[in-house]
């Protein structure tokens, strides 16, 4: 089994994305427990679940990268998830500066090796194949509580 490597500080930060990027939506958010396989689920004002999230974290702002990127092994497990739920899956990059999200079926790049450039002791997978998104695929908001 994997080691978990989630810190307090990071479901803090996928918090306050989750607020800021919901704020003026529709519908609003679950967040899920901390080893659940998706990150929040999407809820209707009637609480109905309608879909599902992954919030990925990016140290940089939006302008000083060309692309968001994300294991391909997860990419699978949430078309997975969303075919067997019939729900649709978001997925949200946090930047320093904005937030920017795509819907599962809107999801184009470039598979590469890549991950982190040393693995974390105990990590299978911080050498991983990687999916490349283009930042011009992403609805970009900039939020100004950053």
């Amino acid at each position: 089994m994997e080691k978990k490597f989630e810190k307090p500080s990071d479901r803090d930060r996928e918090k306050e994305t989750l607020d800021i990027f919901f704020e003026d939506k529709d519908f609003s958010f679950i967040q899920s427990d901390e080893f659940s396989k998706d990150d929040a689920k999407l809820i209707s004002y009637d609480l109905e679940v309608i879909g599902l999230c992954e919030v990925k974290t990016m140290f940089k702002n939006v302008e000083d990268t060309e692309f968001v990127r994300i294991g391909l092994r997860k990419i699978c497990s949430s078309q997975e998830k969303s075919i067997l739920q019939k729900l649709p899956f978001l997925f949200i990059w946090r930047f320093n500066n904005a937030i920017g999200s795509v819907w599962l079926e809107f999801v184009k790049g470039k598979v590469e090796w890549g991950g982190r450039k040393v693995p974390r002791e105990g990590s299978y997978f911080d050498r991983e194949l990687m999916l490349y998104i283009d930042k011009s695929c992403l609805k970009i908001i900039d939020a100004k509580k950053l």
